[in-house]
């Protein structure tokens, strides 16, 4: 029943800006610089949140709802030429920079794997960046993030995006992902100190960085004015690697398969730098 519920919130996140246009929009916006308030803009930024459901721990089959921060910033001028994007394209064509969150939420040993000697990761936030390049109808990109608190680890994402605009207000990506981290991330959610395996008779591991998981992502955005947004997202992600043989993998409340799904609204507004650019 769980499932089946994280399931059809997976399906509104991505339905949400559908259910939107059919509320009854005004009438659309005609994008594009030559006919936008963002006509001779350098910058663009969204910024807004909303609500995120995200597995209660790294490898859960449980899952908790947190706040779903959301940030980032497009260039609308390529920094290398001082060329401008088409007229007849979006306005968000070209180099992409975004601010990079993920919340880890804690993970005791007793109360969630029902193994108090393996002891509580505490709460971890991973900051970092995202840059990448969006042609008219697929976009690439890679992201770095460092951990801070519960975990040292850092992870870097790949991914490729197609882009979907089935209305002038709406659009949709989806694309595959692959993720990897380091050894100071995977030893402390999957590994086994000799210490936690005498504690608990789970077989001690010691688990090196390499790939961490692979899955496919989907966004979508409905553009309520120029500026207002609801923004929805969903993913599935399996984890890979050495991950799926540890011990503590096999205990029951872990899980290979995870799943998130966010929806909120956001705001954007553009900066026009004095001098250009350049």
């Amino acid at each position: 029943m769980r499932r089946l519920g994280l399931i059809s919130l997976f399906a509104l996140t991505l339905a949400a800006p559908a259910v939107a246009a059919d509320m009854g929009a005004p009438a659309p916006v005609q994008w594009g610089p030559a006919g936008t308030a963002w006509s001779g803009t350098d910058v663009l930024v969204d910024l807004g949140g909303g609500a995120q459901v995200v597995p209660r721990f790294e490898g859960s089959k449980r899952y908790d709802v947190v706040a779903w921060p959301f940030g980032q910033a497009r260039l609308l001028v390529n920094p290398f030429t001082g060329e401008r994007n088409s007229a007849d394209w979006f306005d968000d064509r070209g180099f992409g920079i975004t601010p990079a969150f993920r919340y880890v939420p804690d993970r005791k040993g007793g109360a969630d794997l029902g193994l108090p000697g393996l002891g509580n990761v505490k709460t971890a936030v991973e900051l970092g960046a995202r840059v990448g390049y969006r042609f008219p109808n697929v976009e690439v990109f890679v992201e770095g993030r460092q951990g801070v608190g519960g975990h040292q680890g850092f992870l870097a994402d790949l991914g490729v995006d197609i882009l979907m605009r089935p209305t002038a207000r709406t659009e949709i990506t989806v694309g595959p992902r692959v993720s990897f981290a380091t050894s100071d991330y995977m030893q402390t959610y999957f590994g086994v100190t000799p210490t936690q395996s005498a504690a608990t008779g789970l077989a001690a591991y010691n688990i090196k960085g390499g790939l961490r998981s692979a899955g496919v992502a989907a966004t979508g955005a409905y553009w309520l004015t120029d500026r207002w947004a609801i923004r929805s997202t969903a993913s599935w992600t399996r984890l890979l690697g050495d991950i799926p043989d540890s011990p503590i993998m096999g205990l029951t409340n872990s899980e290979v398969n995870q799943f998130t799904a966010s929806l909120g609204l956001s705001y954007r507004f553009g900066y026009t730098w004095p001098n250009g650019i350049r």
